[in-house]
C-alpha cells in the first residue's frame, strides 16, 4: 500500500485499525501521517460501494470525513456513538452483543449467528478474530451477500494450517501444545497472548522476535510485554535483519525484557527461530504451551511434524514393551 495500490476502485474498502507498528518506514514516522496513508483505502472505493471501519478504534476515526462513500462501521459495543449515528443516516452496522454478531440497518436487526460458533475464535476465546470477523462481515454485508452464506463461511472457516496458515495455528507434540502466530508487533503479541491466557495450560513459553526495521522503542516494547506474561523467554532473530546488524535487535529485545526485574535465568537469546523451537520442545514439560512469533511457516510446521512422529514412534514402542511386560 505505501507504493500505491494495485487498483483503481474497489467495491469495498476495509481499514482494521490504525496503530503504530509500521512507523519509521517509508518516511512514516506519526500515527496521522500513518492514517493519511491508509485512508487511501477508503477513499479508493466507488461511490456506491462502502467503507469498513472500526468504530472502536480511535485514528480511524479520524479519516471518517475522508470517506466519501458509505460507511458500515463495526463495533464490540452496540451504543456505540459513531455506529448509531451512522445506522440512522441509512446504512449498516456490525456489532456483538450478548455473544452474538449482529447486523443492523434502518429496516431491521438480524441475530447472524453465535460469537462461539465463529471458526477463527476459538470458541469466543480470542478476541482479535471476533473483531477480524466481524471486519469480514462488514465487507460481506457491503458486497450484497446473502446473510446465510456469511454465517456458513464465518463457522466453517477456522485457524488451521489448511485455511489460514500462521494465524494461531495449534499442534499438539506429546503433552506440549505449540502454537505459531505471524504476530509482529504491539498489538498483534497482546491479542494472542490474550488469547493463550485463556488456554488450559502449565508454563507459558515464548518464543518473540520481530522485524528490524520497527523503531527502538516498539522493540523494547515487545520486550517488555513478553516478560509480563511468559514464563520462559527465547528471544530469536528473523533472517533478513532488514538493516540491522546480527545480534541487534534481540539485544533490544533482552534490554526491554530485564527492565521489568524479569528472571535473568528466564530466558536467553537463540537466534535462529527453528533452534528456539527445538530447543523449547525439548525443554517442554507436560502441559507447557509454546508460541512462536515466527519469519518463516513452512520449516517450523515440518519441525512440528517431525516432532510429532518421534512422540508417535515412542508411544508404539512403549505400548508394545508394556504388551510384553504383561505377556511375560
Amino acid at each position: 500500500m505505501r507504493s500505491g495500490l494495485a487498483y483503481d476502485l474497489a467495491d469495498v474498502g476495509v481499514i482494521t485499525n490504525i496503530t503504530d507498528d509500521h512507523l519509521g518506514i517509508d518516511g512514516v514516522d506519526t500515527l496521522e501521517n500513518l492514517a493519511h496513508v491508509k485512508s487511501l483505502i477508503g477513499e479508493a472505493v466507488k461511490p456506491d460501494g462502502y467503507v469498513v471501519l472500526n468504530a472502536d478504534d480511535e485514528m480511524s476515526l479520524t479519516i471518517v470525513e475522508r470517506m466519501k462513500s458509505p460507511i458500515i462501521f463495526f463495533s464490540k459495543d452496540k451504543d456505540n456513538s459513531y455506529l448509531r449515528y451512522n445506522i440512522e443516516k441509512g446504512s449498516y452496522g456490525v456489532y456483538v452483543e450478548n455473544g452474538s454478531l449482529f447486523i443492523e440497518n434502518k429496516e431491521g436487526i438480524t441475530n447472524l449467528m453465535n460469537i462461539e460458533d465463529i471458526g477463527i475464535t476459538f470458541h469466543g476465546n480470542l478476541q482479535y478474530n471476533i473483531e477480524n470477523a466481524m471486519a469480514a462481515c462488514s465487507a460481506l454485508v457491503g458486497l450484497g451477500i446473502d446473510y446465510e452464506i456469511i454465517k456458513n463461511g464465518l463457522a466453517t472457516f477456522y485457524c488451521n494450517e489448511e485455511l489460514n496458515p500462521g494465524r494461531f495455528n495449534v499442534y499438539k507434540v506429546g503433552e506440549v501444545t505449540v502454537v505459531l502466530d505471524y504476530g509482529h508487533n504491539v498489538e498483534g503479541y497482546k491479542a494472542v497472548i490474550q488469547g493463550l491466557k485463556n488456554m488450559k495450560r502449565n508454563r507459558l513459553i515464548g518464543i518473540i522476535g520481530v522485524p528490524g526495521d520497527r523503531l527502538n522503542r516498539n522493540i523494547e516494547n515487545l520486550g517488555k510485554i513478553s516478560s509480563q506474561y511468559f514464563d520462559y523467554i527465547y528471544i530469536k532473530e528473523d533472517l533478513d535483519k532488514r538493516g540491522r546488524k546480527e545480534g541487534e535487535v534481540a539485544e533490544i529485545l533482552k534490554s526491554g525484557v530485564l527492565s521489568t526485574g524479569y528472571n535473568e535465568n528466564s530466558f536467553e537469546i537463540i537466534l535462529n527461530e527453528k533452534e528456539a523451537l527445538n530447543i523449547a520442545i525439548e525443554k517442554g514439560r507436560p502441559g507447557d504451551v509454546i508460541v512462536v512469533f515466527f519469519e518463516e511457516f513452512k520449516p517450523l510446521v515440518n519441525l512440528i511434524k517431525e516432532k510429532i512422529k518421534e512422540v508417535d514412534m515412542q508411544t508404539e514402542q512403549n505400548n508394545i514393551y508394556e504388551s510384553k511386560v504383561e505377556l511375560a
